[in-house]
Order: C-alpha cells, then sequence, then structure tokens
C-alpha cells in the first residue's frame, strides 16, 4: 500500500499544488493537513470535463465511482451500485461518461445524475476499459485472464447504439484458428485504448517490446503498429486532444500533430529512469 496525492498544475506542469490525498492511517502516511481526502487507496482512473468536474474510479468495497466538482478538493459517491468494480472511466464531453467494471458499462447523459447499465459486451470474461466518441458509438476490450499475462485472449467489442448491442471488431486468438472474417487485435497486454473519430483509434501496450503503440483507421477491425521509438517501458496513457493531435505517455511524452504520420519527443522524465519494465496493470482472473 502506497500514499496517493492529487496535485494540479495551472502552469504546463512548471509548479504542481496539492488538492487531496488518500486517507491512510498514520502509521502507513502522514496526512498534509488542510487537504481533502481521496476515495480508494486502489484508483485506477481520473477523468477531468472542465476545471471543476471530474470523475474517479476505484475497485475499493463501498462506492467505487466518485466525482468531484471543485477541481478534486473532495469527492462524493456517484449513483452507481456499490458492487460494481470499476477499471475505466471515459468521458468524450462534459455531459457523457461511460464506466467500465466486472459488472458492464455503465453511462451517463447527464454529467452523472442517472446512470443506466448497458447490454453486457463480453463473449467471455468481462471489459476492462472502453472508448467512447459520443455516447452511441462506443469501444470496449474484453479478456478472460490477467492483464500482465501476454498469452491471453482478447476482444475488441464495439457498438453503435449506446451499448444496447455489441459486434466484434477484433481479436487476439492464441492457440486456436481465428474467426473468419475478424480482425487481428494486439496480442500483449494492453493498457491504454483512444478513439478519436468512427474509424480513427489508438491502443498501447503494457508490456515491453519493440512496438508500443497500435493505430486503426477501420474503427478498430485492423491494427498497424507504430513505433515512435523502440522502448522497454510501457504505454502508461494516451491522451487525443482531436484526430491530428495525440500525445502518448511512456517514460516521457511522445506527440503527433498530424495524426500519427510523425511524432516528437515532447518531454523526458524528470527523475531518474527505472532499469527494468514497468509492470503492467492486474485485474483479477475473473469477476466476482
Amino acid at each position: 500500500m502506497v500514499s496517493k496525492r492529487r496535485y494540479t498544475s495551472g502552469d504546463s506542469g512548471q509548479s504542481w499544488q496539492l488538492l487531496a490525498q488518500v486517507g491512510f492511517p498514520s502509521t502507513l502516511a502522514t496526512p498534509v493537513d488542510a487537504y481533502g481526502d481521496l476515495p480508494g487507496p486502489n484508483i485506477n482512473a481520473v477523468v477531468f470535463t472542465s476545471e471543476t468536474d471530474g470523475w474517479m474510479a476505484t475497485d475499493e468495497p463501498g462506492p467505487t465511482v466518485w466525482g468531484t466538482h471543485d477541481g478534486g478538493r473532495t469527492w462524493v459517491p456517484a449513483a452507481i451500485p456499490s458492487q460494481a468494480r470499476a477499471f475505466d472511466i471515459d468521458c468524450p464531453d462534459g455531459m457523457t461518461c461511460i464506466v467500465t467494471g466486472n459488472k458492464g458499462i455503465w453511462l451517463t447523459e447527464d454529467a452523472g445524475e442517472h446512470w443506466s447499465l448497458e447490454a453486457f459486451p463480453c463473449e467471455t470474461g468481462f471489459p476492462i476499459m472502453s472508448s467512447a466518441i459520443d455516447a452511441a458509438l462506443q469501444w470496449t476490450i474484453c479478456f478472460n485472464g490477467r492483464a500482465a499475462n501476454t498469452f491471453v485472449e482478447k476482444q475488441i467489442m464495439r457498438s453503435v447504439d449506446h451499448g444496447e448491442t455489441w459486434e466484434l471488431a477484433a481479436e487476439s486468438a492464441w492457440a486456436r484458428t481465428p474467426t473468419p472474417g475478424i480482425g487481428q487485435a494486439p496480442k500483449h497486454s494492453i493498457s491504454a485504448m483512444v478513439f478519436t473519430s468512427e474509424v480513427e483509434g489508438w491502443i498501447g501496450e503494457g508490456g515491453p517490446g519493440p512496438v508500443f503503440l497500435w493505430h486503426t483507421s477501420d474503427g478498430g477491425r485492423s491494427w498497424s503498429p507504430v513505433a515512435p521509438e523502440r522502448t522497454p517501458f510501457p504505454v502508461r496513457s494516451i491522451e487525443a486532444h482531436d484526430v491530428e493531435h495525440i500525445e502518448v505517455n511512456t517514460v516521457g511524452v511522445w506527440g503527433t500533430d498530424d495524426g500519427g504520420e510523425t511524432w516528437q519527443l515532447l518531454a523526458t522524465a524528470t527523475s531518474t529512469l527505472i532499469p527494468t519494465p514497468l509492470p503492467s496493470p492486474t485485474y483479477p482472473v475473473s469477476a466476482p
């Protein structure tokens, strides 16, 4: 168990201000007075839709999705059943968010006032992360096994009707014949997925290897490797500002302003580089 604190920057990262912290027992971490408490301790995803409004996913017992309306200083539970473990959150706009968890995908179209459970998207296993262009057009990754294990079946599912129905877009088939007419998904551990349009999308790998970023231009049916630089470090996140402007956070930040045709190293790690690959995100073998 480690201490977690949330900071904010108003000057492009030149300086940072503490907003909130996980409230640990004093024997584990020393809290800083006068700052709010973060939900946790296991925080899986944080998304902000404005300077004040944001969402956080955890997989602790009790409320697992939390919202803030004061820039992250205080957090309140969302109206989602507490038994659902939350792995990922994506908000394509200020009103629309999807929460991915072991019970399925929850959708809000009114900034969290109401949530609805979509049809379960996975043929086997359960969803671990999702991306949405709007409330109707969504993708999710299903898996049946450990995310840190390379040799695991994964499916990329796509919905065009608010999650009422899902179709198989691509899969990673190990030790079996691939499904006819279905594209191949990246086979290594997947740590991030972002779609920027109904056809353009990006996937980041969570394991070491010379290829750590993948691109689709047909809505997730086929994927091609993209490698701004060979690296043993996994992708931590992908931030898409629009179709052309994408940033990939690994050890350092790579950016493109032409949809991935060319890449530039925007930032490097300021602390000592970790000499071994970082671990991939891990999820339970089966939904509890």
